[in-house]
């Protein structure tokens, strides 16, 4: 009994003895791992196009710096746009902000294994439009990083047209100007930025002056001018469908009374 008894202590002790070891290094990882610190810093708080941002991912093992490669990456919050980059640790480098980065708040998020850092920026708006007339065509592109709200001004000859824009980041629309056939000087601006273009050739046809918007063309849904002398036929033509569709729905009600009374008769 008693060599048994010795054998169970030694047996519970050496159990004790692993379970502290283990303890011990379980605890010595996490010191260890709650030593290491990464972040992001940046020389600015804000940013115009064209500028570049000075950064440095900053990592460290206690306060001893380390010279590791890392991954950050920049976005900003609505993710429309994400560039990767790779670095070295405690090192600076350098980003440019291109037209294409959409203005408002960015994150640079840098990460070494399971650690990770964030710096926020932000990246100030710039409105910008291009304007080009190729052939009968206008095309409104929007080169700025935030859409494009203006109203620009169509002057065809003596006649000019208001229109109201609404242009995502980096798109265009296209207008197909009209007037009668023949040679006319044209401006375009909104206010600030202008396009003036002597003797472009149109060849439209009745007295209609102005722009139609090219993705409407078909569907029925033209956002240009409408000629004076076709707004009756037009309206004459609408109240002919819609008399067409109250005829359409007279004869079916009619035919359903009919075959409710032949029922009831049979009845």
């Amino acid at each position: 009994m008693p060599k048994m008894a010795g054998k169970n202590n030694r047996q519970i002790f050496l159990i004790f003895l692993a379970l502290c070891i283990f303890s011990i290094s379980i605890f010595s990882l996490n010191i260890a791992s709650a030593e290491y610190s990464i972040d992001v810093s940046l020389n600015q708080e804000s940013y115009s196009v064209g500028e570049e941002i000075l950064f440095t991912a900053r990592l460290l093992d206690g306060n001893l710096p380390l010279s590791k490669n890392i991954d950050v990456v920049f976005s900003d919050i609505l993710g429309k746009k994400q560039i990767n980059m790779n670095v070295v640790s405690n090192q600076e480098n350098k980003l440019l902000i291109a037209e294409d980065f959409p203005s408002g708040s960015w994150n640079a998020v840098a990460r070494y294994n399971d650690e990770e850092g964030k710096g926020v920026f932000f990246i100030r708006e710039k409105t910008g439009v291009e304007f080009l007339i190729e052939g009968d065509k206008l095309i409104i592109k929007n080169t700025g990083n935030t859409r494009y709200t203006r109203t620009i001004s169509i002057t065809i000859g003596s006649e000019t047209s208001s229109l109201k824009q609404d242009i995502k980041v980096n798109g265009q629309k296209e207008f197909k100007l009209i007037a009668p056939k023949g040679f006319y000087d044209i401006k375009i601006t909104d206010g600030e930025n202008s396009l003036n273009k002597k003797s472009v050739e149109l060849f439209g046809t009745g007295n209609a002056v102005g722009p139609i918007d090219e993705s409407l063309i078909g569907t029925g849904m033209l956002g240009g001018p409408i000629e004076p002398d076709k707004i009756d036929s037009g309206i004459f033509s609408s109240n002919r469908t819609i008399i067409a569709f109250v005829f359409i729905g007279v004869v079916f009600i009619l035919g359903i009374l009919l075959l409710i009374e032949s029922r009831m008769r049979k009845r």
